[in-house]
C-alpha cells in the first residue's frame, strides 16, 4: 500500500489564486462627452443607412433604443459635470463634522433607462449617517428612481391597480418599480398633497358664482373573515382534482351565503368625503359658463374637519360666506352633511343632486306600484 505522494512546491494557501475584485473606474467629463458624441453618430449612420429591406417598425423599434441610449448618456454627463463642479470643501466647512468618503458608483432609474454616476459621500463623525451632497443638491431620492417615473407611477395609480401601473410601465419604458414601491410612492405624495394645495396661488381669472358639490363615498375593505381566509395555510382546502372548474365547484360545495335582500350592499367600506369646488362665470348672453378652475378632494377625515377645510379654501378664492358673492352647495340629501354645511355657509342657496332625487322618487313610488308597471313608471 502506498502513500499519497504530497507535492511540496504546491501552495496550500488558495486565496492568492483568486481574482481580485477589480475597482471601477470613475468616467471623466471628457470620457462622457466623448460617449455622447460616439451614440450620436450612431444614429446619424443608421437613419443614413436606410435599412433597406427592414420594417418601418422594426426601424422604428431600433432608433428608439438607440435615442434612449444616446438620452442617458447625455444624463451621465451631466450627473458627472453636476459632481465635478460641487464645491465639497465649502460644504463640509458649513456642516456638522463629518468625513468624506471617495465617490462611489450608483445605477439610477431615469425615464430613458439606467444611468450609472458617481457621488461623494459625506459621513457624521459622531453618529450614525450622512447624506450625498450631489443627490441633495439636484433632488434625487434614495430609491434608485428618478422624480419623473416616480410621478408617473403616482398619477397612474389615480386611474388604475398598482399591479396596472406596473405593466403599463413595463410595456412603454421597459422598466418599472415594484407594486410596492408605487403603493408607497401615492402614500408619500398623499402625505404632501394638502400642505401643496394650501401653499400653491389663489385661482387667477375666477367665476362670479362659487359651486360646491359634497358627497360621501365608501372605499371598500376586507372583512375581518375574508382576511382570515387570506392568512390560513395554502395547502389548508387542497382540492384533489387538477381541473379549475372541479376545484371551484368543489370550494363552493357546503358553503352557505346569506341571501342578501334587494338594496342591500355587500361591501364592508370605510366612508371618504369627496368634495368639486368650481366656479361659474356670466356670459354675455346672460346665462352661467364653466366650470372654471374646478377642483376635487377627496379625504377620509371626519366630515366636520374636511368641511371646515373647504370653506378655508372658498375663503381663499375670494367667496367669504359673509361676503356678497353667491355660493350654491349641491348635495344628495345625506343628514350629517346639511347641518355642518348650514352653519358653516349660511347664506348659501342648497340644491337636491338629481341622480339621488331620481332614486328617491322610484323608491316612494314602489310603495304604491307594483314594480314593471306603467303605473310605477
Amino acid at each position: 500500500m502506498c502513500k499519497e505522494r504530497i507535492n511540496v512546491n504546491r501552495p496550500t494557501d488558495t486565496s492568492s489564486s483568486r481574482p481580485k475584485k477589480t475597482v471601477e473606474a470613475q468616467p471623466t467629463p471628457a470620457s462622457c462627452e466623448q460617449d455622447v458624441r460616439d451614440r450620436f453618430e450612431e444614429c446619424l449612420q443608421f437613419c443614413r443607412n436606410g435599412n433597406t429591406g427592414q420594417s418601418f417598425t422594426k426601424v422604428e423599434m431600433e432608433l428608439g433604443r438607440r435615442v434612449y441610449a444616446l438620452a442617458c448618456a447625455m444624463l451621465q454627463l451631466f450627473l458627472c459635470c453636476a459632481e465635478a463642479v460641487m464645491n465639497y470643501e465649502e460644504l463640509r466647512a458649513g456642516c456638522s463634522p463629518c468625513r468624506v468618503r471617495s465617490p462611489s458608483p450608483r445605477n439610477l432609474t431615469t425615464r430613458f433607462g439606467k444611468v450609472r454616476y458617481f457621488r461623494t459621500y459625506f459621513e457624521h463623525k459622531h453618529k450614525a449617517g450622512g447624506w450625498h451632497p450631489l443627490d441633495a443638491a439636484l433632488g434625487i431620492t434614495g430609491d434608485g428612481f428618478s422624480s419623473t417615473i416616480i410621478l408617473w407611477s403616482a398619477q397612474l395609480a389615480t386611474r388604475v391597480s398598482f399591479s396596472c401601473v406596473k405593466n403599463i410601465l413595463e410595456t412603454i419604458l421597459q422598466l418599472s418599480p415594484s407594486t410596492e414601491a408605487i403603493e408607497n410612492y401615492v402614500l408619500g405624495l398623499g402625505e404632501r398633497a394638502r400642505p401643496f394645495v394650501e401653499s400653491t396661488a389663489n385661482c387667477r381669472d375666477d367665476g362670479d358664482l362659487l359651486v360646491l358639490e359634497v358627497d360621501g363615498k365608501a372605499v371598500p375593505t376586507a372583512t375581518e373573515e375574508e382576511l382570515h381566509k387570506r392568512r390560513r395555510p395554502k395547502g389548508e382546502g387542497k382540492q384533489k382534482s387538477k381541473c379549475q372548474r372541479h376545484r371551484s365547484r368543489a370550494k363552493r360545495k357546503g358553503k352557505t351565503r346569506k341571501r342578501r335582500r334587494k338594496g342591500d350592499k355587500s361591501k364592508n367600506g370605510r366612508s371618504a368625503t369627496l368634495v368639486a369646488m368650481y366656479t361659474l362665470r356670466r356670459g354675455q348672453d346672460g346665462l352661467l359658463h364653466g366650470p372654471v378652475n374646478k377642483k376635487i378632494w377627496a379625504s377620509f377625515n371626519s366630515r366636520k374637519e374636511v368641511l371646515e377645510w373647504v370653506r378655508e379654501q372658498a375663503v381663499r378664492r375670494g367667496f367669504s360666506p359673509d361676503g356678497p358673492k353667491q355660493i350654491h352647495i349641491v348635495t344628495d340629501g345625506e343628514l350629517c352633511l346639511q347641518p355642518n354645511l348650514t352653519e358653516l355657509f349660511p347664506n348659501a342657496t342648497y340644491a337636491l343632486d338629481i341622480r339621488h332625487l331620481e332614486e328617491k322618487i322610484w323608491k316612494a313610488g314602489r310603495t304604491f306600484h307594483s314594480e314593471g308597471s306603467k303605473e310605477l313608471e
